[in-house]
């Protein structure tokens, strides 16, 4: 393969008892290695994030139970470590998405599957992030801007707050079942590969079905519920990880 992506071929030739070769060059049907991008890094930046993922939801702030005055009070106490556990997942999010975009560019987006999974995964990133950006930094502004306020103005904050939790509830609903999807459509797309690739495969179908069961089992997701998603998908993270960094795709 030459350094501007076309390969070079022999070919041969005889006239009598005298033999003549030449080198042409042909274009080659797929990128050059060094088209595409490390794996390596990639497959650090997933394990790092599937890690980093489920320490941070664990840590995920909540506020339940109480009248909506106190409420209120307890959003804006806890308002700085809202907005660093939200503003970290986001920069977690960017980097999963940024590492399943190279693991896809090399298991070849002439795969229809990968592309769908591709594209898929970037909706459920966005969407999750949209979720993280109301949760995080929306919500303690709103809790802020009602702190200390009357009766009257408490209610109209009361329904903001409820508007804004259900909107979060939605984005996070879209967000796990679009990465399900994504992870389900990357997995028959690798079964179809012996050895580690089909392995890797079978389990992130497990994996994908356990954020589809507790989506459809439970109305509300709740803290522990979203950390059995995130466990489940951080198993099947580390295992395309270890692809990525053993260069098996």
């Amino acid at each position: 393969m030459s350094e501007t992506g076309h390969a070079r071929a022999k070919r041969h030739w005889c006239s009598g008892a005298k033999c003549y070769g030449s080198t042409v060059f042909e274009e080659s049907s797929s990128p050059s290695a060094a088209a595409v991008p490390n794996g390596t890094r990639a497959g650090i930046l997933i394990s790092v994030g599937a890690a980093l993922t489920v320490f941070a939801v664990a840590h995920h702030p909540t506020v339940a139970g109480r009248p909506p005055a106190e409420a209120i009070v307890e959003i804006v106490r806890l308002a700085q470590m809202d907005r660093l556990v939200h503003g970290s997942l986001i920069v977690i999010l960017g980097g999963l998405l940024y590492g399943f975009t190279v693991f896809s560019l090399r298991r070849g987006l002439h795969r229809e599957t990968v592309v769908a999974a591709l594209i898929a995964y970037a909706v459920g990133i966005l969407s999750s992030i949209g979720a993280a950006v109301i949760d995080g930094f929306i919500t303690p502004d709103v809790a802020a801007h009602y702190a200390g306020a009357s009766q009257e103005n408490i209610f109209v904050a009361a329904r903001l707050l409820s508007y804004g939790g259900s909107a979060i509830q939605e984005l996070t609903k879209l967000g796990m079942s679009a990465m399900s999807l994504a992870m389900l459509l990357w997995s028959a797309s690798l079964m179809r590969t012996p050895g580690a690739l089909r392995y890797t495969g079978i389990l992130g179908c497990f994996a994908a079905l356990i954020p589809i069961g507790v989506l459809i089992t439970q109305s509300h997701i709740t803290p522990s519920s979203l950390g059995v998603i995130v466990l489940a998908q951080g198993i099947w993270y580390i295992a395309i990880a270890a692809l990525l960094i053993r260069k098996l795709v």
